[in-house]
């Protein structure tokens, strides 16, 4: 039986794609040179300090001790890179030596670099990025974190694998877009992949974390940490095998707080969860308010499959069974879900008798947008199966042409909303509706798994001929279009009926001061009402057109206050009644103070590798989370404590230290004054000592 992912096709905004060079591609760039280690240079760092953007360091099979800063758009590689022979994977070892890190990609540095076929080990941090890269094909193993994304980096990390870190495999702190596909992240000492939420504002940050072995990690296999502000963050988590972690599958925190208590946090971001297998967690999900948990299966959990994924989140065509609880606190679509035994084979593959094959959806609509729409090349068989792993059905027969049955061919005074309904076999359905019969003018272009298509709201005018016709597809192909069938809309007989208010919900709190409001309804014009009364005695209208969403004028709305608002329609005969208010409150302003500056830097003790570090605490308008060490003018490190330890230092050496305090805001301070200290064994130390005796 043929274990196969579902093919990761089914957002209809995806992401732009990093591309993975091909094997050979290193060698096709013009001008770009290829620098041999040691052959050429006897370090990476000589090698990378002598090349320019665009070249590439091939290294040879070694170990390669010491710390490694990349500040150039160049590529690292082994012999990998030449022949894709992963031996040379295991075998060119860049060890850290039990320093702050391996290699850094410091603030400044060029976007665009590439680490590829390499084991990175021995360091707090494998990777400290504060520039885009991207990671291909290497092993990171045997630090505090994998990789500790920081702010200003992200880019794509594929075909890796993270084991045995003390700490988290993947930590991404700040904001960063970043794809974290087809890996495998196991066996290491905190999460798999931990992501803090911090404040952040501005263009959408995107996670994508798909197709990856996420197992026998010490607490969550993902988990997300929030700092109790919505933030512009996105996440897709599809096609992953998430098991056998000690805490969650994917776990929601908030209060900034990373030990995993299942307390099933509130997140305001969107999180999609498409197509995951979940086993032997102890809890699968626990938490999100605009989660959509779609096409998974959740076995074996002791506790809870998936616990408090509420508010406007919504769970449909998942697989439970054999868990402590399935559902506690969801909004779990019963009528969709299967509770039956999934009928794994040995490696969690579905069997030819699993109730989850055919079980998923290819397609799905969520607070009125269609946020899973997967073409039938993306799976086998009739529908998606559930999980991670698709079952391959064989081949056959594409379906043949629908054959469309209501409204009937010509028919008059058909409603605005109509409901397009046709028969025929396939697992997905494709309708159109156009002004002309050549399809150029169209006006729905939808997919659905049903035989029905409801035209929304808004889509279609009153006293207007429109076209329609319908396409079928499964896993062997998709059919010709049906014949097509015209109907003509009829003319509006009263003033449009009261819409209904969608979003922000009703009694919603810390509502921005730029969110989208949006209802349902359809009229030629909507007059929208905002007022500080509930009676609206001091309401201020805004006329709309026939959009039914829109962004109250900047200046409309103030921080910390509670609004009431309704809409109502208009059209040739008149206007219609209010909606039933809602009732929303704004958020407080953005913190933008930063700390103050953190004083009295001082170093209690050194030795011949180390220095000990400690300050006075900083204080913050709300309050300070943590301090930024910098070495040297290089950031090595973060305290959430006001003191430190910095370790692998060179015996008899000066180093130049400075701190910073951060806010929950992101807000830094100032750098405090330069610290100079040496550590023991050698002439330097003694100076030092002298120098300060004589102050």
């Amino acid at each position: 039986m043929v274990r196969t992912r579902l093919a990761r096709r089914h957002l209809p905004f995806a992401l732009g794609i990093f591309v993975t060079a091909l094997i050979s591609s290193w060698v096709s760039t013009a001008g770009a040179a290829v620098l041999h280690v040691p052959d050429d240079f006897a370090t990476i760092q000589a090698a990378h300090d002598a090349a320019v953007s665009g070249d590439t360091i091939l290294v040879a099979p070694g170990t390669y001790v010491g710390r490694i800063t990349i500040t150039k758009a160049i590529t690292l590689a082994s012999h990998f890179l030449i022949n894709g022979n992963e031996n040379f994977i295991g075998n060119t070892i860049l060890d850290g030596g039990n320093g702050p890190y391996v290699i850094s990609i410091p603030a400044g540095a060029e976007d665009g670099s590439t680490i590829q076929g390499l084991t990175i080990q021995n360091g707090t941090d494998g990777i400290a990025p504060f520039a885009r890269f991207n990671l291909l094909h290497c092993v990171v193993r045997d630090t505090s974190d994998g990789v500790d994304y920081e702010r200003g980096s992200g880019g794509l990390v594929r075909f890796s694998t993270f084991e045995l870190n003390s700490d988290d495999g993947i930590d991404l702190d700040f904001d960063v877009d970043i794809q974290i596909l087809d890996n495998v992240i196991r066996d290491n000492g905190d999460d798999g992949i931990e992501i803090r939420l911090q404040n952040y504002t501005g263009p959408t940050k995107s996670y994508v974390i798909a197709g990856n072995d996420i197992y026998r990690n010490v607490a969550d296999g993902i988990q997300l940490i929030s700092y109790d502000v919505e933030t512009d963050r996105f996440f897709e988590i599809s096609n992953n095998f998430i098991h056998d972690n000690g805490a969650a599958g994917l776990g929601m925190m908030d209060g900034a707080a990373s030990n995993e208590d299942f307390r099933a946090a509130s997140l305001p971001e969107v999180i999609y969860v498409f197509n995951n297998t979940f086993a032997n967690n102890n809890h699968g999900i626990s938490g999100g308010d605009n989660t959509v948990v779609l096409n998974n299966i959740f076995v074996d959990h002791p506790a809870i499959a998936v616990k408090n994924v509420d508010a406007n989140s919504a769970l449909a065509f998942n697989l439970f069974f054999g868990n402590g609880t399935s559902h506690s606190g969801s909004n779990v679509d019963v009528a969709t879900s299967v509770f039956e035994d999934p009928a794994f084979g040995a490696g969690f593959e579905l069997l030819p008798n699993s109730p989850a094959i055919d079980a998923g959806t290819a397609i799905y609509a969520w607070q009125g947008t269609t946020v899973l729409e997967l073409p039938s090349s993306a799976y086998s068989g009739e529908a998606p199966d559930l999980g991670a792993f698709e079952f391959e059905s064989g081949d056959g027969l594409p379906p043949e042409p629908p054959i469309l049955a209501s409204p009937a061919d010509g028919a008059l005074n058909v409603g605005v909303m109509p409901t397009l309904a046709w028969r025929g076999k396939g697992a997905i359905f494709t309708v159109q509706v156009a002004l002309d019969p050549g399809f150029v003018q169209r006006i729905v272009n939808a997919s659905t798994s049903a035989r029905k298509y409801e035209v929304r709201v808004g889509a279609l005018e009153h006293v207007t001929s429109y076209y329609w016709r319908a396409s079928a597809s499964n896993g062997n192909g998709t059919s010709d279009f049906s014949a097509v069938r015209s109907f003509t809309t009829e003319a509006p007989n009263a003033p449009p009926t009261a819409p209904v208010l969608v979003s922000p919900a009703n009694g919603a709190e810390n509502v921005r001061l730029d969110a989208k409001f949006s209802w349902a309804g359809t009229a030629d014009e909507f007059e929208v009402e905002l007022s500080t009364d509930p009676n609206f005695l001091s309401a201020v209208s805004f006329s709309h057109g026939a959009s039914t969403q829109m962004q109250f004028p900047r200046g409309t709305l103030a921080y910390d206050s509670v609004y009431h608002w309704r809409v109502r329609g208009k059209n040739p005969l008149g206007l219609g009644h209010f909606s039933l208010p809602f009732t929303v409150t704004t958020g407080g302003p953005p913190d933008t103070v930063p700390p103050n500056q953190p004083r009295n830097l001082r170093s209690p003790a050194q030795t011949e590798t180390t220095i000990d570090l400690a300050w006075d605490a900083a204080t913050d308008n709300v309050a300070v989370m943590f301090y930024i060490i910098y070495r040297d003018g290089s950031m090595i490190a973060s305290e959430s404590d006001t003191t430190h330890t910095a370790v692998g230092l060179t015996p008899g050496s000066t180093y130049a230290f400075q701190v910073s305090a951060l806010d929950a805001g992101g807000n830094e301070s100032l750098l405090s004054p330069v610290l100079n200290v040496a550590t023991q064994g050698g002439a330097n130390f003694v100076g030092e000592r002298r120098s300060r005796r004589r102050q």
